[in-house]
Formats: C-alpha cells, sequence, structure tokens
C-alpha cells in the first residue's frame, strides 16, 4: 500500500516567473500541474493505494486547497450556462444584483458599476456566485452581511438640501465612494472559499477515484489536451495568490502521519518562494524536514526555473553555491538516499546522471520545461515505489552480455526450443555471484555459464528450475520455485529472479506487435487476456529477469537485443507462471 502526496504550487510567483512558458501542447504552464497528478498514479494497479494533491496559492482565503476534491466539487456543481474565457454577461450581473438588493444589500447598484464588475470578473466566477447564491442561504448571508462592504447594506433614502445652489438631492453616491475594480476582486476573493474544497483526511482519494476525477471519465486511459484544458479554466480563476508553503508541508505531514502506508511519497513542484516564512529559514527547513522524515515521507523536490543552464535528468549529491534561493530550499526539503537504494540501472539506461561521490544522493530535479515533468514523475515513482533488485549489480556490469544474445529478429514461430533458458538462468547465476564480495573462486564469465548450460541441455528449450537445481550446487549458490509474491520478496533482498511465461501462438504475435509499437509501455490484460486461451492451445516457453517491480507494474530483462522493447527491458502489469529464485 502507497500514499503518494503532491504539493502543486500556483502562486503568483509561479505565474510571474513561469506562467509565459508553453508545455508541449502550446498551453500554458499551470495546466501541467493535472498532467503531474495524473503522472504519478498512472497505471496503478492496487486499490489499496491512495494520493492528494494540495493547490498552494488559491487567490483567496482558502490559499491551500484539495487540487481533486475542488475539481470535482466545482465539476458536480450545476452552473448556469456561461460563455468561456469572456467578462460576466449583464444578464448574469443583473440577476445576481437583484437577489443581493432584495436581501439587504439595498444599495448595491450604487457601490457596484455593471461595467466595473465586468473588468473584474469573468462570466465564469459571476455563474458560479448566481448559482451559490439561488441555492446557499447561509453563503447568500455571509455574502450580503460580511463579503460586501457596510455602505452596500445601509438604506439611504434621497434628501432635500437648501443651500447656496438651490433645492437639490443628496443621494447615497455622497456617502460613500463607488467600488474599483479590486474592490469589486476582494469581494469574489472572499466569496472564493466556498468553491474551493479546504485540505485534510476527506482530501485523500484511491488512486482509481483519483484518475476518474482527473480524466473526466472511468474509460479514459490518460489525461488528453482537451481535459488538461477544461481543468486548467475550472481551476485558474482561483489561483494565483500567496504560496504558504511552510504551512502546506505541516498539513501534508498531518496526512502522512495519520496514514499506514508502507510507502509514502511526497513530490513538491514549487518554485521555492515561499510567503509564510524565509527560503533561508533553516530551522524551518529542519523542523518540516525531520518531521515528514519521521513520518517514513521520501520528500522529491522539483524546481521550476526558467533558466537554460540546469541538467533536467540529473540528481545531486551537493548543493551548488550558483543556484537560486529557490533551488536551494527545495534541495533542502528533498530526501537524501544512499546510492545502492536507487534503481541507477533504468536511470541510467534513460540517460540520467546520478551524482554518487559521496554515496549518497539527494532526490532533487530542476526542470525548465513542462516536457521534463513527465521524467520527473517517472524518476519519483521508480525511486520511492520500485524495489531493484539488481541496481547495484546492473550498474557494475555491461548489460549488452545479457540482452543481446539475439541472432535475428523475434518471430513468434521462432520461440519453439531455444536457448533463452540459459541466458537467463546464466544472468542470474552471474549477478548471484557478483553480489557476493569476495568470493573466493571469482566470477565465472558469463559466456562460459551460458555455454555450461547449452552442453548439457541442449539448444532446444530445458526446464529453468532443473537447470539452476543442477548448476547452483556447484557455485555454492541456493534455488526454489518461488510464487510471485515470493518473488517480490527475493527482489527487495537483492536476489536475482527468473521469470517464465507460456504464449500461444496468436499471444506471441500479440507480444511482439505491442512491444514494437509501445516499447515503454505497460503490457496488461487488454492486450493478451490468457483466461479467454482456447482451450487446448499450443503453448510455447520464455524465460526472462525480473530486475524490479513498483506498484505499476513488473520490469524485465530480456535478451533479444537493446533495440527491442525499452533498451532490452519490458513491463507487464501481471505475471503468471512459475519462476525461480537464486540466492
Amino acid at each position: 500500500m502507497s500514499l503518494t502526496g503532491i504539493l502543486l504550487d500556483v502562486s503568483g510567483s509561479m505565474e510571474s516567473n513561469i506562467g509565459s512558458g508553453t508545455d508541449e501542447e502550446g498551453g500554458p504552464w499551470a495546466r501541467s500541474i493535472f498532467k503531474v497528478i495524473d503522472d504519478l498514479i498512472e497505471h496503478d494497479v492496487s486499490c489499496e493505494n491512495q494520493v492528494f494533491a494540495f493547490g498552494v496559492g488559491g487567490n483567496g482565503s482558502q490559499e491551500i486547497f484539495d487540487v481533486i476534491g475542488s475539481v470535482k466539487k466545482i465539476e458536480n456543481t450545476k452552473i448556469p450556462s456561461y460563455t468561456k474565457n469572456v467578462p460576466a454577461t449583464e444578464d448574469h450581473i443583473e440577476k445576481v444584483l437583484e437577489i443581493l438588493e432584495r436581501n439587504g444589500a439595498y444599495s448595491i447598484r450604487r457601490w457596484a458599476n455593471v461595467n466595473v464588475i465586468q473588468r473584474a470578473v469573468s462570466d465564469f466566477v459571476i455563474a458560479l456566485i448566481l448559482m451559490k447564491l439561488e441555492c446557499d442561504q447561509q453563503f447568500l448571508i455571509r455574502f450580503v452581511y460580511e463579503f460586501l462592504p457596510q455602505a452596500c447594506r445601509e438604506i439611504v433614502p434621497n434628501i432635500p438640501i437648501v443651500g447656496f445652489f438651490g433645492n437639490m438631492l443628496l443621494n447615497a453616491v455622497a456617502y460613500f465612494r463607488p467600488a474599483t475594480i479590486e474592490d469589486i476582486r476582494q469581494v469574489v476573493r472572499s466569496a472564493k472559499c466556498y468553491f474551493l474544497r479546504g485540505v485534510g483526511t476527506h482530501s485523500v482519494f484511491s488512486v482509481q477515484d483519483a484518475s476518474h476525477i482527473v480524466r473526466g471519465c472511468v474509460d479514459e486511459k490518460e489525461l488528453s489536451t482537451e481535459r488538461s484544458r477544461e481543468l486548467l479554466e475550472t481551476v485558474e480563476p482561483f489561483i494565483y495568490g500567496r504560496t504558504p508553503l511552510y504551512e502546506a508541508l505541516d498539513e501534508a505531514t498531518q496526512l502522512f502521519q495519520g496514514n499506514t502506508a508502507e510507502n509514502k511519497l511526497l513530490f513538491v513542484l514549487s518554485d521555492g518562494m515561499p510567503t509564510d516564512g524565509s527560503n533561508k529559514d533553516t530551522q524551518k527547513i529542519r523542523s518540516a524536514v525531520s518531521k515528514l522524515r519521521n513520518s517514513g515521507v521520501k520528500v522529491v523536490s522539483c524546481f521550476i526555473t526558467r533558466s537554460t543552464d540546469i541538467q533536467p535528468k540529473r540528481l545531486y549529491d551537493k548543493m551548488s553555491s550558483n543556484w537560486e534561493p529557490g533551488a536551494k530550499f527545495l534541495y533542502s526539503l528533498s530526501s537524501e538516499l544512499p546510492t545502492e537504494l536507487l534503481p541507477c540501472a533504468i536511470l541510467v539506461r534513460r540517460g540520467w546522471t546520478i551524482d554518487t561521490a559521496n554515496n549518497e544522493t539527494k532526490l532533487f530535479v530542476q526542470v525548465n520545461h513542462p516536457d521534463n515533468l513527465r521524467e520527473a514523475c517517472d524518476m519519483a515513482r521508480n525511486v520511492v515505489f520500485s524495489q531493484d533488485a539488481l541496481a547495484d549489480l546492473l550498474v557494475s556490469v555491461d548489460l549488452d552480455i545479457y540482452i543481446n544474445q539475439t541472432k535475428g529478429s523475434f518471430k513468434a514461430k521462432e520461440q519453439v526450443g531455444g536457448t533463452c533458458y540459459a541466458n537467463a538462468c546464466a544472468a542470474v547465476l552471474h549477478l548471484a555471484m557478483k553480489r557476493i564480495l569476495g568470493r573466493e573462486d571469482g566470477y565465472p564469465d558469463f559466456h562460459a555459464l551460458k555455454d555450461e548450460m547449452i552442453r548439457m541441455y541442449g539448444s532446444d528449450g530445458a526446464y529453468t528450475i532443473r537447470v539452476l537445481q543442477t548448476l547452483c550446487p556447484k557455485y555454492r549458490l541456493h534455488c526454489q520455485k518461488a510464487s510471485v509474491k515470493q518473488a517480490m520478496e527475493a527482489i527487495v533482498k537483492k536476489r536475482p529472479v527468473v521469470a517464465t511465461f507460456c504464449l500461444t501462438k496468436e499471444e506471441w504475435e500479440a507480444f511482439r506487435h505491442f512491444y514494437a509499437t509501445n516499447p515503454t509501455s505497460v503490457l496488461t490484460a487488454d492486450e493478451i487476456n490468457v483466461r479467454q486461451r482456447r482451450e487446448g492451445a499450443v503453448l510455447t516457453g520464455h524465460a526472462v529477469v525480473l530486475t524490479s517491480y513498483n506498484s505499476k507494474c513488473l520490469t524485465l530483462m530480456n535478451s533479444w537485443g537493446s533495440s527491442w522493447g525499452d533498451m532490452g527491458f519490458f513491463r507487464v502489469k501481471k505475471c503468471r507462471g512459475a519462476s525461480a529464485r537464486v540466492r
């Protein structure tokens, strides 16, 4: 079970610093905050896993708000018909003024001019306020008696005055000044707390429910560009305020403290400029870090900047004196992990640079374009939720000796027999012996191990458990069959695992086509459903190496070349069949 927390800086400083930037579809940076949520929970397979997302920078009294809950709340509201991205219409303004006049704001029209209201409020916001005034008596009372100035509630009769200029009428305008654009905006800011959902235990959603809310449809497989645009239009009237980041960290810590999840991740996306304290206040920073660490939370910080002098795909082991103050602040917040606990093999092969001089690495990245955010989210998931058995082994050997063992392009019909069993078994034996430091007999060559197996069992296939049971004692190793759950336990203990699976001819063709067209994607039952396999179908097997797993999938290493799949690796949502564990 996992709990993922996300702090999304949507403050005015973020708008000023990077608001003019564009995402990959040409939209504003702010639209990417929803892609961050979607990327962090994408393909999560467990119904037990949970997520919460805080927006930090609400422009009303609700400066910290529940992003997922607020989207759900607003979209479930029956808003009157409105026009997108235009000033408030006279029709909506007139209806609002009528309601306020009837309920105590007798002088509202003398204070608020229609033209000023149009310049201050969008039609979407005025439609929301109209809906709330019509159906929520408490909101109506607060609007009239708290949000509006007192002068709007006074009944000012027309008073005849006799003086130097003769008889004249003195009306309410003489008693108070007309509203400015900022006055109207201040009233709207006061009202906005009713539309955003505050943070608390109710902010924690299952990943499936969160995905449905963010994507807008139960069956939607990814967050579409159109949907992300709709989400931004929904929340944008309520953001670009102050940045109470320390308070948000404290609120997030309280949710983590009350949760029993085994894996806890806090992903912080910000420019590192809090308004409720200095980003150089070492005491406050240490206090926040200590509380999160004691709650078992790993913090991944993502610094947003316009600078081009950064490396977006780099994990650092020390702070640079040349960094901006915001970067230094977020670096200090991020968790520090021993290098051997990082899934280095996968990250390095994806182009990441990992500083390892101090044998500890900070979970801190710098991003100057929304395109880099997906990589940052993938890194966060892999680091916190991945159990990579071979993290410290795969970076110390040449992976090509394991992966590039094919003599031609893969075809399903060619997978009858073969030597995949020898490739997989030799790989785990080789890795198992390399993990034993100071081994007296040294480390046998991978190719020698593979050739020995082929001499013993031939080139037409063999049972991996039988091969391992024969060879392991020779090298003072042990092996045993394991269920998928036991294999995952072996991964945690850094024990290499051989995984075997069998498919029909049609399933092999589907397997080949899927990874040819979706090399980095996760294979699911939507592509190959073995439960629908016809009875008596002829099966052919294959052996690979299980290298890691997370809440999203199992990651396996194949032997068909680095040009196949994701540089020789592939991912499956579920694993079926037997596996053998080397220890």
